[in-house]
């Protein structure tokens, strides 16, 4: 049987994913208390087993069938861990009902309003297996639950690991390294074990959560399969399927640096290999429209700018492993590299083990497959000066950052332009009512002008008559009394 073994998981998840939290959690939030449960399976059996820290015990859930965890205090949140791929299943509290599952997390947490005291879990198809269940508090999330966010919509980095643990033991130091300066990396494997080993299904999530990755990884369908060459891979696998699945990933999350396994195969691993080889044709391919359509019409094209094969000596570069990473607790990446590979049980028996080729004094070891040394095997952004392997690209979240104030900035310009408008409409508005008032005041004292000269016009003609009138008036008086001179001279 394997083991969850808590405790040592929360040990290494302390190297990184917790000291990641606490740094970026402002302002810092007390540490949620794991509750103690009391959990009811509708079909019968202990419920203790859904709560023994063991991935290989679980119950089987039927459609209808239930789970119900009972806590002595307000749960805030449900950490679930299933056994086989997951389907959608329901989860319901005092606040109502909730559909789960949809994102096919087999480890999933549902965070709740913490005022319920219990919780039940209900299979939506038959089958389901459920290996553990665990409720938290208020607070900050313990250590042990992993909150997975979906896949990233673009990724600064992809790794395509032939299997659960290559990511750790060849790629292991460029996730926390590369997590710190704020790019997202996106873990795509090249193998399932759900038909093999299923524990090694939980051992890739518990090792990239102690690497600081947080963006579900994608699986595939290909199974595992060992060989020793090329060759053997090939007859074992569909490499045009494996061709066609490396393409659509890249189209899909479109990376900035994609990194794959040594062409060799490391250790000589047949797999490692053909993945190698499957890459090296695939970047070829991703930006051409006419190759593999359906993805192409899908995610539409993407040339990668970066690829890197693992222990490729053309253009090779060293990652520094051994710098303290203040996010991460001030582990180094090597340091949480190999905390990540602890997560690996399954795996603990064998010779391998996570190494950047250097000793104590920082001089080089005889060990041959160290996890800092990449070539640049192709690139459309020039060569590396440094060994950065961002070197020449840019963030995706410095690109959005920058879009999103070029948007603002934008967005307030037209803002400014239509103030400016409403304000020179008002302007011209004003200045239309105040020249139609100007017009119709300089119209009534034209009308008033008009008038007064009329009744000055009509004064003087007034005037006029009367006085012609009084010269009339006199000039007869003047005539009579003549006439009457003339007349008395007469007699």
């Amino acid at each position: 049987m394997h083991r969850l073994k808590f405790a040592n998981v929360v040990k290494g998840l302390a190297l990184g994913a917790a000291a990641l939290a606490m740094v970026m959690s402002s302002p810092k939030e007390a540490l949620a208390a794991e509750l103690e449960t009391n959990i009811v399976i509708s079909t019968g059996g202990d419920g203790k087993k859904l709560h023994d820290e063991m991935y290989s015990t679980y119950t089987v859930l039927d459609s209808g069938d239930y789970v119900e965890i009972i806590a002595s205090e307000g749960i805030k949140g449900i950490y679930v861990v299933w056994n086989k791929p997951v389907k959608e299943w329901s989860l319901k509290s005092g606040a109502g009902e909730m559909i789960c599952g949809k994102d096919g997390f087999i480890h999933e947490y549902v965070e709740l309003d913490g005022q319920t005291k219990s919780v039940r879990i209900t299979s939506q198809s038959n089958g389901m297996e459920l290996s553990e269940v665990y409720a938290c508090g208020a607070g900050e999330l313990p250590e042990n639950f992993q909150n997975w966010q979906k896949p990233c919509e673009n990724a600064d980095i992809m790794i395509f690991p032939a299997h659960a643990d290559d990511e750790i033991l060849f790629f292991g130091g460029i996730m926390p390294t590369y997590i710190d300066k704020g790019a997202r990396v996106q873990i795509v494997y090249m193998t399932q074990f759900w038909d093999t080993t299923s524990i090694r299904e939980h051992e890739k999530l518990d090792g990239l959560w102690v690497s600081g990755v947080r963006n579900y990884p994608v699986n595939p369908e290909f199974t595992d399969l060992y060989s020793e060459t090329l060759d053997g891979a090939r007859s074992q696998y569909d490499s045009e399927a494996i061709t066609e699945y490396m393409v659509e990933n890249i189209r899909r999350f479109k990376p900035s640096v994609v990194v794959a396994h040594d062409f060799k195969g490391e250790y000589g691993h047949g797999y490692h290999m053909l993945t190698a080889d499957c890459l090296s044709k695939a970047v070829e391919l991703t930006g051409k429209s006419t190759e593999y359509t359906e993805s192409a019409t899908k995610y539409g094209v993407w040339d990668v700018p970066k690829t890197y094969i693992h222990l490729y000596e053309k253009n090779q570069i060293t990652l520094n492993l051994r710098t303290p990473i203040k996010s991460m607790g001030n582990k180094t990446a090597l340091e949480i590299a190999k905390a990540a590979y602890k997560m690996h049980w399954s795996q603990q028996w064998t010779w391998y083990f996570v190494d950047d080729g250097l000793d104590e004094d920082g001089k080089p070891n005889d060990y041959k497959y160290s996890c800092a040394k990449f070539g640049l095997y192709r690139t459309t952004v020039g060569a590396d000066t440094g060994n950065d392997m961002l070197e020449n690209v840019r963030l995706y979240a410095d690109i959005e950052a920058e879009n999103k104030k070029l948007a603002e900035e934008e967005a307030s310009k037209q803002a400014l332009e239509e103030q400016k408008k409403i304000e020179e409409e008002s302007k011209r508005i004003k200045e239309s009512e105040q020249a139609k008032v100007a017009e119709e005041n300089a119209k009534a004292k034209a009308d008033k002008d008009v008038g007064n000269m009329i009744k000055i016009c009509i004064a003087i003609i007034i005037l006029i008559v009367s006085a012609l009138l009084l010269v009339h008036i006199l000039t007869g008086r003047r005539v009579r009394r003549a006439v009457r001179r003339r007349r008395n001279n007469r007699q």
